[in-house]
């Protein structure tokens, strides 16, 4: 699991990644269980994303 995304989830950080095809989504992570450490939620204000950390290409905490 990609170290950023274990320290947005124990600070509660909203993050932005920047995902393998392009695309970037905002929002706040939340682990699943340690069985499936491979897949993650993103929470934003309308949708909830699971997202594998093998499409993840960069993580960014946003810190406020």
């Amino acid at each position: 699991m990609n170290d950023e995304i274990k320290l947005a989830v124990s600070h509660k950080q909203a993050v932005v990644i920047r995902l393998h095809n392009g695309s970037t989504v905002i929002g706040w992570p939340k682990l699943l269980s340690e069985q499936e450490d491979q897949h993650f939620k993103l929470y934003d204000d309308e949708n909830v994303y699971t997202i594998s950390i093998q499409d993840v290409d960069t993580v960014a905490r946003v810190i406020v």
